[in-house]
């Protein structure tokens, strides 16, 4: 496998060259925003929509084919101005980092797909105003 850059149009670092990169399919519902960004090691789109978010997966790298809408996440009653998927653990429970209307701090939320519904985890200490990120420790080198 190997190494590439990525956001709508893909970078080889190891060809040099260039393509795009077919999103999913999203359907008839217009798709205002969209974060690429990698859960359980597979590339994902997650498109904001008025109502909800669907969360899309790459299962195979390179075959535009493999997109598979994993589940959808609905808008919060808090309303949040923004949310981005962090971390997706093994039983589809999302956690997502999001930002509600009238506040400037961003929380953490869990989403649990399998029965609908969100927490709020309470972390003492925090310095909410930063921006949170998922650092996944490794003894393989970068490929570049």
């Amino acid at each position: 496998m190997g190494c590439a850059l990525n956001w709508i149009t893909s970078f080889d670092l190891v060809m040099e060259c260039y393509k795009s990169l077919l999103q999913p399919n999203y359907g008839a519902e217009d798709v205002f925003k969209v974060i690429l960004d990698v859960l359980r090691d597979c590339l994902c789109f997650f498109a904001s929509r008025l109502t909800f978010y669907d969360v899309w997966q790459m299962k195979e790298y390179g075959n535009e084919g493999s997109w598979a809408k994993l589940f959808r996440v609905p808008v919060m009653e808090q309303n949040p101005f923004g949310i981005h998927p962090l971390w997706l653990s093994e039983d589809d429970q999302v956690l997502l980092s999001t930002l509600l209307r009238g506040r400037t701090l961003k929380l953490l939320a869990v989403y649990d797909s399998k029965n609908g519904t969100f927490k709020f985890p309470k972390i003492q200490n925090i310095n909410c105003a930063a921006t949170p990120k998922i650092c996944i420790e490794s003894l393989i080198p970068p490929c570049f």
